[in-house]
């Protein structure tokens, strides 16, 4: 399975609100995108990569904060490349 460039960015932003309705606000998507992205993040990547707890968002796992930092260098060198 891969994972899109926008699902890249949707993740990123989940991980970083530590919510996945901050994100959709931020990303203006619905909750369920967000939701998808990350389930499809962790079965590409085989790994579990955040804790949800209802009400409390959530928190990324040790291996989500590794995939985090992947995601955010091919992000950065994917936006430096197309400027």
């Amino acid at each position: 399975m891969t994972l899109s460039l926008r699902a890249m960015r949707y993740v990123q932003s989940a991980m970083r609100q530590g919510s996945i309705t901050a994100a959709a606000s931020e990303m203006h998507v619905a909750a369920s995108a967000i939701a998808a992205a990350l389930d499809q993040a962790e079965a590409a990547c085989n790994v579990r990569i955040v804790t949800r707890a209802r009400s409390k968002g959530i928190s990324p796992t040790s291996s989500g904060r590794a995939v985090l930092q992947r995601i955010d260098d091919l992000l950065e060198r994917y936006d430096d490349m197309m400027t």
